[in-house]
């Protein structure tokens, strides 16, 4: 590669790499404007690819921190955990089953909020609603 100064993406001096000879017309990719891959995806990597089933078992406790520090993220940590529990190798699907274990352990309670006092009005749209849906035999 070479060194070249890029304004517009970086404000230092980056090592950026050539695009092959065959496509002189598009621009030089520079290595410090490539997008770092999160913490998230780091331990999901590590639960699918980890070199033993400690460093597994750590990710998937730390992804249960990663759920305590962003509640609100509950279920973008669950899409990435829930398709690991289905993976061909088993210390893979032991791994995801503990991060659901840790991310459970650290998810708040659910405690769904309910009216202090029924709403006869609300109630009886509701019925006239699903009027002719209920089975009878």
């Amino acid at each position: 590669g070479r060194v070249t100064t890029n304004g517009a993406a970086c404000a230092r001096v980056c090592v950026c790499a050539q695009r092959p000879r065959e496509q002189p017309s598009e621009p030089l990719e520079c290595y410090t404007t490539r997008r770092m891959p999160t913490r998230l995806q780091k331990l999901v990597a590590l639960l699918a690819n980890g070199p033993s089933e400690a460093a597994r078992l750590a990710a998937a406790r730390q992804l249960g921190e990663l759920q305590r520090a962003h509640p609100a993220q509950l279920h973008v940590l669950l899409q990435h955990i829930l398709r690991h529990l289905f993976a061909s190798e088993w210390p893979t699907r032991r791994a995801a089953a503990a991060a659901l274990q840790a991310v459970a352990e650290a998810a708040d309670a659910w405690s769904p909020e309910q009216p202090e006092e029924p709403d006869e009005a609300a109630e009886a749209a509701a019925r006239a609603e699903a009027e002719g849906a209920w089975l009878s035999f």
